[in-house]
């Protein structure tokens, strides 16, 4: 696997799995910016080896940032630009990992750069007190799991279809973290929260003030209509 960096290397990571198993993960990559890691790894020839990048921003990389991988000395794959914030590839082919789900494993695993160093989450901005023209403080509060790098969750505005994010956070480098996420709801509007993890991460949805919801693993909550005051 090469990977080079582009000018926010804090944005991208990347993972190999082998029959729903990490094997091997990029770490934190902030401050390298511009900078190639290459890294050699052995795996089966009839298992279920998967690639997965990710980019926090969903506008992938930039340039000179690009990655590829190749197998056997031979290049397979290679992508840069924009792929938005999730791309993957099977290495032995889609047929091998049909049916394969992501469960927390104990199995060992290999980061790099091994001297990187410890990854702390930006400050949070200042908490809203009370939303301008009338409308609803929605605040999102999710605890990870062990698997915080698995951990990814989106809000969208469902008047302006279902792929008008709002905001798309992780995934995350912490385990246990709790991050805290606030912004104000037009009262007319419809929005949808989905919490995406392969471990315990749990969310909990307040409105006004009040806790109105919780969403675990691939919990769909659709505010207001699942907000029920707690």
């Amino acid at each position: 696997i090469s990977f080079t960096t582009d000018g926010n290397p804090q944005e991208t990571s990347w993972e190999l799995r082998v029959d729903s198993k990490v094997k091997l993960r990029s770490g934190p990559l902030s401050g390298h910016k511009y900078t190639t890691f290459v890294e050699e790894i052995c795996v089966p020839a009839d298992a279920c080896v998967r690639l997965r990048v990710f980019d926090i921003e969903g506008d992938g990389l930039n340039y000179p940032g690009v990655f590829a991988l190749m197998l056997n000395g031979k290049k397979v794959v290679q992508e840069d630009g924009d792929f938005g914030r999730f791309w993957s590839y099977d290495v032995n082919g889609p047929s091998y990992c049909d049916g394969y789900t992501y469960a927390p494993s104990a199995s060992p695993v290999t980061q790099f750069p091994s001297a990187s160093p410890t990854v702390t989450q930006p400050p949070s901005a200042s908490p809203v007190e009370k939303c301008e023209d009338g409308g609803d403080l929605l605040k999102i509060e999710i605890t990870l799991g062990e698997q915080p790098w698995d951990s990814y969750w989106y809000l969208t505005d469902q008047d302006q279809g279902s792929d008008n994010d709002i905001i798309f956070d992780g995934p995350y480098q912490v385990q246990g973290e709790t991050i805290v996420k606030e912004v104000c709801k037009p009262v007319s509007a419809y929005y949808r929260f989905r919490l995406e993890s392969t471990d315990d991460a749990y969310a909990l949805i307040y409105l006004n003030g009040n806790e109105c919801a919780n969403a675990t693993t691939k919990n769909t909550v659709n505010i207001p209509a699942d907000c029920t005051a707690k």
